[in-house]
């Protein structure tokens, strides 16, 4: 499990950041990203971006590679008991 959000009550700058962009099981969008951030005191941290808890002031900017050969599918896994994403060959290809 994720650890408690951190919410910040002085504005942040977004540093660094990675993650996934595929499908879930059910074949819906899943946006998986981490980020790394500064504050004002130049103090560090960084996590799991929250579905719609990471109000933007400004703006964003970000670059996506994206792959013709492979895609990444979000699926359960019963033995650890959560879902991740898995790497597969494109089948539409």
């Amino acid at each position: 499990s994720y650890s408690k959000p951190i919410i910040w009550d002085t504005p942040v700058e977004l540093l660094s950041g990675n993650g996934v962009v595929g499908v879930k099981e059910d074949g819906d969008l899943d946006i998986h990203f981490h980020g790394v951030f500064m504050d004002h005191k130049k103090s560090l941290s960084g996590g799991h971006f929250i579905e719609g808890g990471n109000i933007v002031a400004i703006t964003v900017e970000f670059t996506v590679f994206a792959t013709a050969v492979i895609q990444a599918r979000k699926e359960f896994n019963q033995t650890l008991g959560f879902s991740f994403f898995n790497f597969y060959e494109r089948e539409d290809r």
